[in-house]
């Protein structure tokens, strides 16, 4: 088993708090490494292998983030004499024609150019497949590989490009989801399709809190996912009488990533013109249930007009009405579905994730400096502050006192 042994620094070259914060804290999640170690690996299988049955160089390229990314990350997760570097991972951002400059900037739109840079760079190393390869390759990547049957895929012109033996198939990035949304008429339950959209992080809105100055993940989670009325929405059944009601819109997970991801909206807009930072302190705890905010599918066997009894879809199976009362039971369904009453920290949960890395930003909307507190990859999961070149060991109390800016919730094993 690996122990703790330590983290190390990352070199701040002028105003680049906010990448050595971001790559800390990709570094303290196990998975992203286990992934970055697996497409690396991957690539170069594919370098290897099409060089050798494509007479022209330059059919695949290098995934210059992906490496750049692991090296930097192997780097920080051991202790050194020396500090580490992120200018190959600014370069190869560069590589990738993001504009950085040498100014402050915020973490999680460098985060979002990440992701995105990481999934682009996995997917357009790949020869194209045809749709039928394409096929083949998604069922791959949702249900994994048989020994039963070794179906051979190949690229678009008939070449030849791997069997399954060879198992050179991309796995999504962890941080990636899917969100779920629907509307349904409030008169005669008609919905329409449900709409995935996927994601990398998931954005907060902070609740009111003017009369205490604390709020909580759960609050935040709960508006997330709340119902929102919809006018001026053509309903396909109500519209054969003439009529025009309202429908209700709901956002749930459709598909929960490895890595969950989630930022809180700490800037507002004065009627000035000025931003100003909202420093309220949102609580989260160290393990974190999303069960009750997952897609489950519903089916409404025989809809009556004005009764929205298990209305199923992206509702959670919930019961429905257009104005709420906040305080009442019936609320706690709508906004929590059937497992309202389950602690955000319950352990009999499918979906349970355990807080690996925080973001904290220290001043105000026009300057400040950005840290990180995360774990160490070790066994022993020690809690660790870093800023920049500066390291030092921390408490979880400490660690959930802070007003994160983002966090960093790795999924558990079931």
């Amino acid at each position: 088993m690996m122990l703790d042994q330590g983290i190390t620094g990352l070199i701040n070259f002028g105003s680049q708090c906010f990448v050595n914060a971001v790559l800390q804290s990709l570094a303290g999640c196990k998975s992203i490494v286990n992934w970055l170690q697996y497409s690396s690996k991957l690539n170069d299988q594919w370098l290897t292998r099409l060089h050798a049955i494509h007479s022209t160089n330059g059919y695949t390229k290098e995934n210059k983030l992906t490496s750049s990314l692991l090296s930097t990350i192997q780097s920080i997760n051991q202790q050194n004499s020396q500090n580490a570097s992120p200018i190959d991972v600014l370069n190869a951002l560069r590589y990738h024609r993001w504009r950085i400059p040498n100014e402050e900037q915020d973490a999680h739109e460098l985060f979002n150019a990440l992701t995105t840079t990481l999934e682009s760079e996995l997917y357009s190393s790949m020869p194209v497949y045809s749709l039928r390869d394409a096929i083949i390759v998604e069922e791959l990547v949702t249900n994994g590989f048989t020994n039963k049957s070794t179906p051979r895929i190949t690229t678009r012109g008939s070449q030849d490009a791997f069997t399954l033996n060879n198992r050179f198939i991309p796995r999504p990035l962890p941080t990636k989801g899917l969100l779920a949304s629907q509307l349904q008429c409030t008169q005669c339950g008609y919905k329409y399709p449900v709409h995935l959209e996927g994601f990398y992080s998931v954005s907060l809105a902070m609740p009111n809190s003017l009369m205490t100055g604390i709020s909580s993940l759960k609050e935040c989670l709960n508006k997330f996912v709340s119902n929102e009325i919809i006018q001026n929405v053509r309903c396909e059944e109500c519209s054969k009488i003439g009529e025009n009601p309202n429908f209700v819109k709901r956002l749930t997970f459709a598909k929960l990533p490895q890595i969950l991801c989630i930022h809180f909206h700490r800037l507002m807009w004065h009627p000035n013109g000025i931003t100003i930072k909202k420093s309220d302190h949102v609580t989260f705890p160290e393990y974190l249930t999303m069960d009750d905010y997952v897609y489950q599918r519903r089916t409404l066997k025989s809809p009556k007009k004005n009764n929205l009894d298990h209305i199923g879809g992206a509702f959670l199976g919930s019961y429905v009405t257009p104005y709420p009362q906040t305080s009442s039971p019936l609320c706690q369904n709508i906004l929590l579905g059937q497992n309202a009453k389950r602690p955000l920290g319950s352990n009999h949960s499918k979906y349970r994730y355990r807080l690996v890395a925080t973001i904290v930003h220290i001043g105000d909307s026009q300057s400040g400096h950005f840290v990180t507190y995360r774990r160490s990859t070790g066994r022993e999961g020690q809690w660790y502050l870093t800023s920049d070149t500066v390291v030092r060991p921390a408490h979880l109390t400490e660690v959930l006192s802070k007003p994160a800016y983002m966090l960093f919730y790795e999924r558990l094993k079931e």
